[in-house]
């Protein structure tokens, strides 16, 4: 908003002797908003954006040609706006260490963009606003002061952010009787791209069956937005080592929490099937980067291996299709070492001298010399957690035998429909509502 006021009222500033910032960098995943947010800025500040993108350009003269183009238009229309869509795909970092060498293509656009900018007097009134989905593969040249030296970090929608998107796309779209916060609580993790995808393919879905759109159809359509497949329809059904395997991930979740997941095992592209908390549908348990502790994160790690542990106590043997299970597992782990929750000689090695060098800092640290001893405590959590899993299918084996022949025959069960398996399960054997394992 200030920018924005600068922006319409720019002769008043200047003549005040303020300056407008010469640059903002927008970060964040892609779908967020960044260049809508770009744009909006140049709408309700009334001046005029000239827009370049990065795989527009075919080569390395035309790039330096468009730039220089772009910055010569701006100063003829000031107050103005140069934007500069996926700024990571023109400029490569020159860190090694993270994304590989820097081609003289990025070298040329780089030194071009930095003459461009430094060439906009501090009173000229141009503000370049440039996006990013990796923040760290920007040249720290370009977002030091005087350059983009104003910067926004979007985040994945909140769940009330995520009620405001739906309501903006099912009024455009005319639809009543589905309300946006149910859809907001079934799109944990979605971004307004996303939404913006689902309920147009739901719209979409309702026409071709000639249904009025209601919250089913929205849920039906959103592993197909989740996944980015397509559901395949197999002959014979899900197998019962994919059966078994997600109803381990649903018994390891509710004897760690007593919390009563979803489970599918409808085919979407390479994903077989998930377990998932229904305000969470359709994300599969995997790691998330929030406030949790060290422990409630590596709780999460024996839920990861839950397929494994429905795999071996219900069929005796393991089978190989629990990569991405692992991946989130290690990751949760990761995540934890990392930060150093489990004692600092755990922490992942980094280049000390670049870290030190990229921050002006003197110091003389030793490299990293404890890889042998971080792997290895990396096979103790996953061992360690992974009997835990084992333990809770182990002590609800006989409620995963009564779920496995409707999952098979329904394919999905929702939160709704196990609650009440679970609830005749616990009246029959006398379990507490609770379940805990020691």
């Amino acid at each position: 908003m200030k920018l924005i006021d600068i922006l319409k009222n720019f002769e008043t500033y200047k003549a005040r002797g303020a300056s407008i910032p010469k640059g903002l960098l927008l970060c964040g995943e892609p779908g967020v908003g960044k260049t809508m947010f770009a744009k909006a800025i140049s709408t309700e500040a009334g001046v005029p954006l000239y827009e370049f993108e990065a795989d527009e350009s075919e080569n390395e003269e035309e790039t330096i040609k468009t730039l220089k183009e772009l910055f010569s238009k701006a100063k003829e229309t000031i107050p103005s706006i140069v934007f500069i869509d996926e700024l990571d795909e023109l400029v490569s970092s020159n860190d090694p260490g993270m994304y590989g060498f820097q081609s003289d293509y990025s070298r040329k656009t780089l030194k071009t963009l930095l003459t461009e900018i430094d060439g906009i007097s501090s009173s000229e009134g141009i503000l370049v606003i440039a996006t990013t989905n990796r923040k760290r593969a920007v040249p720290t040249a370009l977002i030091r002061s005087g350059r983009l030296e104003k910067q926004i970090t979007f985040r994945i929608p909140s769940i009330e952010d995520r009620a405001a998107i739906a309501s903006l796309y099912l009024k455009k779209a005319s639809v009543e009787g589905v309300s946006p916060n149910d859809v907001a609580r079934k799109t944990d993790g979605f971004t307004g791209a996303d939404i913006k995808s689902l309920i147009n393919a739901a719209i979409i879905e309702s026409i071709r069956k000639q249904e009025d759109l209601t919250l089913k159809t929205i849920v039906a359509v959103i592993p197909t937005i989740r996944f980015g497949e397509i559901k395949k329809a197999k002959r014979g059904g899900p197998s019962d080592s994919v059966c078994y395997h997600e109803i381990g991930h649903f018994l390891a979740q509710y004897g760690l929490t007593g919390e009563i997941a979803s489970i599918s095992v409808e085919q979407y592209g390479n994903v077989a099937g998930h377990v998932s908390l229904e305000e969470d549908f359709p994300v599969p348990l995997a790691p998330k980067k929030d406030d949790r502790t060290a422990n409630e994160i590596l709780d999460s790690v024996a839920v990861s291996l839950g397929g494994i542990a429905g795999e071996e106590v219900f069929l005796g043997k393991r089978y190989c299709g629990s990569r991405s299970d692992l991946s989130n597992a290690i990751e949760s782990i990761y995540q934890v070492l990392a930060n150093g929750c489990l004692g600092f000689e755990f922490l992942p090695s980094f280049d000390v001298d670049r870290f030190s060098a990229t921050r002006g800092i003197r110091a003389s640290i030793p490299n990293d010399s404890s890889s042998e001893m971080r792997s290895q405590k990396f096979v103790q959590i996953l061992n360690e957690k992974l009997q835990i899993a084992i333990g809770f299918v182990r002590k609800w084996e006989a409620l995963g035998r009564i779920i496995f022949p409707i999952l098979k025959e329904k394919e999905s069960l929702t939160s709704e429909e196990l609650s009440i398996i679970v609830s005749g399960y616990r009246k029959e054997h006398h379990h507490e509502i609770h379940p805990t394992i020691n």
